[in-house]
């Protein structure tokens, strides 16, 4: 079975370790994460991701900003499914619906929740 490859990316370094974690429970999943804007640009411009977890609210730019810049670009990961996570539910929500192949997930995160939204993909 081939290995699901993920992007994490979030300005909280807790949040970051946690779901890096919890998802490489599953051998199924090669996770990788980025906090810092160089890291998951180069990342984003290299490497083919199956899923990407975006943090709305990041100090450099915001998960919508990013996300439609994904969607825009050339790149690797121009289709590649979006999922919001963020405790804001109205306007994130309400972007994940508006943005083709997005999804969203409310902060604090079930690792369940996630499990289920990954199968289902």
């Amino acid at each position: 079975m081939t290995k699901k490859k993920i992007l994490i990316i979030d300005d909280e370094e807790a949040i970051l370790e946690m779901l890096k974690q919890g998802l490489e429970l599953r051998s199924s999943y090669d996770v990788f994460i980025a906090s810092e804007k160089d890291e998951y640009i180069k990342l984003l411009e290299n490497e083919a991701f199956d899923v990407i977890f975006l943090d709305h609210r990041m100090p450099v730019i915001k998960g919508a900003n990013l996300a439609v810049d994904i969607r825009n670009s050339d790149g690797p990961n121009q289709n590649t499914v979006i999922v919001f996570i963020s405790g804001n539910i109205k306007e994130v929500k309400a972007l994940a619906e508006s943005l083709p192949s997005s999804h969203f997930l409310q902060k604090p995160l079930i690792l369940e929740e996630l499990y289920d939204l990954l199968d289902s993909l």
